[in-house]
């Protein structure tokens, strides 16, 4: 290459890295809802001169997403190869785990990028995948390290995960160890995403943390009908899906705000675990609000945020603020402070 078409070349590597530290700041700011023209603007050049880099603002979202996933596989990698005792399967899944959780805390906006609401209008094309299972892969193979020396028995079940989940850790475990059973790779996954509290203590130190999201969990038409049947509320928005489909502001049935809320005892549990206690008490709710709907076929999640944390004789009293989330909706479904009770 001549030395004018290296210079062409470095100058344009220098762009795209600033169109990139531009629009991730427009992504804190933001969320995902970016915007070309906006990045331009900031840049001080005009919209068209930006498309000579990025075609479209997919584009630049896929060279953003692969960038996020390669910079958090990058620090877990880096996290399990820390661990100098290699039998250390312990030592070695929890280095990765809290690598990502300081990761996400260091880079939230890129965190909601790759794992946050879908962005409307877009779908990752296939040259994200690499990047993508960087971090499964890691877990995967400490897993099948731990199934190759004895240390780590196979399960004969294991949960039930959603189908892309499920998906696209079989593509990072063929990668890396085709053999691990998939029982074994559920278990694992449920292992990973969830936040485990080590006791009184563990919940104090958590206090002003968001912990995770859950998978998203479809709401069927079944179980509205059946949480009618249990509470008696057979309004004709949430069962009669024929009229409300005509009538309905909403464009069809709903679920009752309450049904959202009892999905927590569901959810919940694939985000936090408390242990080393002797038991939890359900204390009540401090604020319940439904701010939006969720349509029956709609897909749920749940966040969760540790409010408070107070002593009381014998253990602690909790505040959780659950939010619940329809999948690609502007507003969230529920927001709700619960309130529980551990006791040592």
């Amino acid at each position: 290459m001549s030395s004018s078409g290296s210079i062409r070349a470095r100058v344009r590597a220098e762009m795209i890295d600033e169109i990139k530290v531009i629009a991730r700041r427009h992504l804190a700011a933001d969320g995902a809802n970016l915007s070309l023209r906006a990045v331009a603007r900031d840049m001080g050049m005009v919209s068209s001169a930006l498309y000579r880099y990025f075609g479209s603002r997919d584009e630049l979202l896929t060279a953003l997403i692969i960038d996020a996933y390669n910079s958090l596989g990058g620090t877990v990698e880096a996290a399990d190869a820390g661990v100098t005792d290699r039998s250390d399967l312990r030592g070695r899944w929890l280095a990765t785990c809290h690598a990502v959780r300081s990761w996400a805390l260091a880079e939230p906006a890129e965190y909601a990028l790759i794992f946050g609401s879908p962005v409307p209008g877009y779908a990752a094309p296939q040259e994200t995948v690499d990047a993508a299972v960087r971090t499964p892969s890691t877990l995967v193979r400490i897993l099948s390290d731990g199934i190759g020396s004895g240390a780590l028995a196979v399960p004969d079940s294991g949960p039930e995960l959603p189908r892309p989940v499920r998906d696209d850790l079989i593509k990072a475990r063929d990668a890396v160890y085709p053999g691990l059973p998939e029982a074994m790779l559920a278990v694992g996954m449920i292992a990973c995403q969830t936040t485990i509290v080590q006791g009184i203590q563990g919940l104090h130190d958590l206090v002003g943390q968001h912990l995770g999201y859950s998978d998203y969990v479809e709401v069927t038409q079944e179980q509205v009908n059946l949480f009618a049947e249990a509470t008696g509320d057979h309004q004709w928005i949430h069962v009669d899906v024929e009229r409300a489909e005509k009538e309905s502001p909403f464009g069809g049935p709903i679920a009752h705000g309450y049904l959202t809320l009892s999905m927590g005892p569901r959810l919940v549990p694939q985000v936090v675990r408390v242990e080393g206690i002797s038991m939890a008490v359900n204390y009540g709710c401090e604020k319940v609000r439904f701010p939006s709907p969720v349509p029956v076929g709609s897909k749920l999640r749940v966040g969760v945020e540790l409010v408070d944390a107070t002593e009381i004789t014998g253990g602690v009293q909790v505040v959780m603020r659950f939010t619940f989330e329809c999948e690609g909706a502007d507003k969230p479904a529920c927001v709700a402070e619960n309130v529980y009770r551990y006791l040592a």
